[in-house]
């Protein structure tokens, strides 16, 4: 897996915090969605090694 892939993977997920808002109808800060950022990653059993670099 490339730097594609994590930059592919990275926009796609980029605007979860606005799901959140959504659900919740509060203001959720984009660094307070990475736990769910992290929890989707493990989900699809994205390469553990590259998450770091996606969260980034």
């Amino acid at each position: 897996m490339g730097i594609e892939q994590v930059v592919g993977i990275s926009a796609f997920l980029h605007d979860i915090h606005r799901l959140m808002q959504n659900e919740t109808g509060k203001f959720i800060h984009p660094k307070d969605s990475l736990v769910k950022v992290n929890e989707v990653l493990e989900m699809v059993m994205f390469p553990k090694e590259k998450i770091p670099k996606v969260i980034h």
